[in-house]
C-alpha cells in the first residue's frame, strides 16, 4: 500500500504516518496544491496511491477543494483501469455540509474524527480492502 496523509499540523502527519507505516510507504503533504502534485506525480511514474488521508482544514486550497482537483486529475489520466483513489478525510471538522459535500458530491470514502483511533482506522483500511486481513 501506499499512502498520502494531507495534512498541516505536524503532531497529526507524525501520528497518521505512525500508524500507516505499519502498512506500507506513506508520504506527507502540508498543503492541497502539494498533495495534488504529488498525486500527479505518482500517477506518472505508475506508483498510485492506494490511499489519502487528508484534514478538511488546510491552508490555501481546502481539503474539499483538493479533492476535486484529485478526482479530476484522475478522470484525466484515466485512472478506470485501477479505480479512483481511497480518500479518508481525517479532520475535526463535525459541520454536516462539509460531510456531505465529502461524500455526496466528491466521492470520499470515509469521514474520520480526530483525534484517530488505530484500531477504528485499521477497521476502515479493512472495509474499504485498503489493506488485507492477516493470513491464518
Amino acid at each position: 500500500m501506499r499512502c498520502l496523509v494531507v495534512d498541516d499540523e505536524q503532531v497529526t502527519q507524525i501520528l497518521m504516518q505512525a500508524m500507516l507505516e505499519h502498512y506500507g510507504q506513506c508520504d506527507v503533504a502540508t498543503t492541497g496544491s502539494e498533495s495534488v502534485t504529488m498525486f500527479k506525480e505518482a500517477l506518472q511514474s505508475d506508483t498510485p496511491y492506494s490511499l489519502i488521508c487528508m484534514d478538511i482544514k488546510l491552508d490555501g486550497m481546502d481539503g474539499l477543494e483538493t479533492l476535486r482537483h484529485i478526482r479530476l486529475v484522475e478522470k484525466e489520466n484515466s485512472a478506470k483501469e485501477r479505480g479512483p483513489v481511497k480518500v479518508f478525510m481525517v479532520t475535526s471538522h463535525t459541520n454536516i455540509e462539509s460531510i456531505k459535500t465529502a461524500f455526496y458530491e466528491i466521492q470520499c470514502d470515509e469521514y474520520i474524527q480526530k483525534p484517530v483511533d488505530p484500531y477504528q482506522l485499521r477497521q476502515r483500511l479493512l472495509f474499504h480492502r485498503v489493506i488485507k486481513p492477516p493470513s491464518k
